[in-house]
This record gives structure tokens, C-alpha cells and sequence, in this order.
């Protein structure tokens, strides 16, 4: 189906018009498929339909109209890379690329503690309330606890779990 732009000029009104099939209508797609770009409204136009985007944009404010069209031309060019999971693919494969490298960063942290000890290991927080000297651990140690508590029966506190923060040796 050839989907063709013209301008038609009556008096001083000048519309953009659109030649789908064997007829010419008001052309909603204009000021969002840039002529210098085809491929863009094709893969809209494969994957959606010419008709549908139409009644989509026509039924939508014209504030959103730009990220709609955008948005279906991201979504229709990865359905034609990808017939079956489309876009949802790629952010399948980007998650599953994300937890890898949260859980090498975390195993990481873990062989880093090995060599470089729990005083090293400390939290680094600006808010001067919540930084106490710990009596076991000698004068560079701080924990975090509000300036009016003391940790209970030796059990250490303030690092969330499974965080890891390091301050420089002085």
C-alpha cells in the first residue's frame, strides 16, 4: 500500500494531505513521519496498520501524539527484528544482563572484604548525628545509630544488608 504526502492549496488554506490506497484523506501522520526518514512510518505501517495508528492519533490529545508515534515506531521496529517478544525481548535481555552485574558487583564486594578486612568496611555518612565512634573497634570505627541509642548486646548495626561500604585507609 503506497501512503503518499501532498500539499493542496485552497485559497490561503494549505493542508497536508495523504494518498492511502485509492484515496487521499487529512493527513494525521505528517508532522510526526519526516519525509527524510521512510522507513519509520513503514515499520508503524507493517506492524500496526496504517488505519489503527490513524484512530489512535486521532483519539489521543495532541500533546501526546509525538511520544505515541514514537513509541510505536520503537515497538514496530523491534517486531520486525523480532516477530515473536518484539521490544519486550530486548528489556528481557537487558534485566537478565542487569542481575548479572549486580550479582558479579556483589560477589566482588564479598572477595574484596576477604583482603581488606572489616575496619575497612565502614559506613561513610555525612549527617554528623548519626556517626558514633564504636568502643570495640579503636578510634577510627564509626557505626551508624541516632546520636541517643547504643547497639544492644554487641550486635553491630547501620549497614543494610548485603551493602558493603569502604572508607580510605588514613
Amino acid at each position: 500500500m503506497a501512503i503518499e504526502a501532498a500539499e493542496t492549496r485552497s485559497g490561503s488554506d494549505v493542508k497536508t494531505v495523504c494518498y492511502v490506497g485509492t484515496r487521499w484523506v487529512d493527513c494525521v501522520f505528517a508532522p510526526y513521519f519526516s519525509p527524510d526518514n521512510p522507513q519509520k512510518f513503514t515499520n508503524v505501517h507493517k506492524v500496526f496498520g496504517a488505519s489503527n495508528v490513524a484512530k489512535l492519533l486521532n483519539e489521543l490529545n495532541a500533546s501526546h501524539r509525538e511520544d505515541a508515534v514514537n513509541s510505536l515506531a520503537y515497538e514496530a521496529e523491534y517486531r520486525l527484528r523480532d516477530p515473536v517478544y518484539g521490544c519486550v525481548g530486548l528489556i528481557s535481555i537487558l534485566q537478565h544482563k542487569l542481575k548479572q552485574v549486580q550479582h558479579d558487583l556483589d560477589n566482588a564486594k564479598k572477595e574484596l572484604a576477604t583482603y581488606i578486612g572489616p575496619s575497612a568496611m565502614l559506613p561513610i555518612i555525612n549527617h554528623q548525628g548519626f556517626l558514633h565512634q564504636h568502643p570495640n573497634y579503636g578510634a577510627s570505627a564509626y557505626q551508624v545509630m541516632p546520636h541517643n541509642m547504643q547497639p544492644m548486646m554487641g550486635v553491630p548495626s547501620g549497614l543494610p544488608h548485603g551493602s558493603l561500604l569502604i572508607r580510605a585507609c588514613q
